[in-house]
């Protein structure tokens, strides 16, 4: 049986449902609300009849402390989603990504969004697009602030693992609750709530791969378990391909962990999880290949040769470590300098906000 997180799993159904219906959309023309409607009751019956076989269980890890930070959450939101978000990223190809997701970029709309963007995958996009569509631009941020939600009940399951499941006692809980807010209020993350922004959408999906590969035991037994991963890696390369990069160490652990169970995997069943890792963003790779000759372009193009792309793997030198001592501390070093890992508007408030929040 798989066990998930109930915020988690909502924002796994959401995406699961956005990335159906976009594979929908582009061989049908079909129109965006209407097909999800549609994806979506689907999806939810095949929830609950998963539920009813027990192949999968939720739970919600609450406990009475998590008040505060569910407080905290709720303030923020209320006091800053009504105003839009006007950042250079997502009045530059963030919107235009979540609109014009298939059309034709190089004869019709040739690269509106720049030969960077115009092409990345798009279904971080599309899930706020949905919300968008439903809520307004305003209240389209909705699901940057739920990813909070999501990423604090990571960090605490992560915690209580970790806390060896004893947090019955008052004083663990309050422990492991405050423990849990340290992260989601840090610079980095908050900068991106209330933003059509897309990178915590790729965080919390890491974050999710990195707990079952260290925590979660039977994954090769149970099939359920290891389909559920396959699929996880799948969309998190669906919100951004360069998350591949992150998935490189934690599938090398994962293997040399289970490498003897891995061994009594048959051929089929390693067919069936290269197909699940490889649908959350097959439509745009494929949309990608026909429209430029490169499946994720403009990312490694002195393989695939673009035409439309100098023949380099291109790199934006504003961001990252630029040495070894940076690339070793690096989630000390960006505390102090946040604008060498993102870039929005909010940079130096947040920072302020976060630091003040953890104080």
């Amino acid at each position: 049986m798989k066990k998930f997180n109930i915020h988690f799993f909502i924002l796994f159904f959401i995406a699961i449902m956005v990335s159906v219906s976009d594979t929908i959309i582009y061989i049908l023309n079909t129109s965006f609300i209407p097909t999800n409607i549609i994806v979506g009751i689907v999806l939810f019956a095949l929830t609950m009849f998963l539920k009813k076989k027990e192949k999968i269980a939720f739970e919600t890890n609450y406990s009475k402390i998590d008040v505060i930070f569910i407080a905290f959450l709720c303030f923020f939101v209320i006091f800053s989603i009504v105003f839009p978000d006007l950042s250079w990223d997502t009045r530059s190809y963030h919107v235009y990504l979540q609109e014009n997701t298939f059309i034709d970029k190089i004869n019709s709309d040739f690269f509106a969004a720049r030969n960077l963007n115009s092409f990345l995958f798009a279904l971080g996009d599309r899930i706020h697009f949905l919300f968008r569509q439903l809520l307004g631009y305003r209240l389209g941020t909705i699901m940057s602030y739920y990813l909070m939600l999501v990423l604090f009940y990571q960090v605490k399951r992560i915690l209580i693992k970790i806390n060896g499941n004893k947090n019955e006692k008052n004083k663990d809980k309050i422990r492991i609750t405050l423990l849990s807010m340290i992260p989601v209020v840090m610079s980095v993350i908050f900068a991106y709530s209330g933003s059509y922004y897309i990178d915590n959408f790729g965080l919390v999906f890491l974050l999710e791969i990195f707990y079952i590969a260290i925590f979660e035991q039977d994954i090769i037994k149970e099939k359920i378990k290891l389909y559920v991963l396959g699929i996880i890696i799948g969309l998190a390369i669906a919100i951004k391909v360069t998350n591949v990069i992150f998935l490189i160490p934690l599938a090398i652990y994962f293997i040399v962990k289970n490498l003897k169970e891995i061994k009594k995997l048959k051929i089929y069943d390693y067919v069936i999880e290269i197909i699940l890792v490889l649908l959350p963003f097959a439509v745009y790779a494929i949309y990608n290949y026909i429209n430029t000759k490169n499946p994720v372009f403009p990312y490694y193009n002195n393989i695939f040769k673009s035409e439309y792309f100098m023949e380099k793997s291109w790199k934006d030198e504003n961001f990252g470590a630029r040495n070894i001592l940076q690339f070793i501390f690096w989630p000390i070093y960006i505390v102090f300098n946040p604008k060498r890992a993102f870039d929005t508007r909010f940079v130096d408030i947040t920072w302020a906000v976060g630091y003040i929040s953890v104080l």
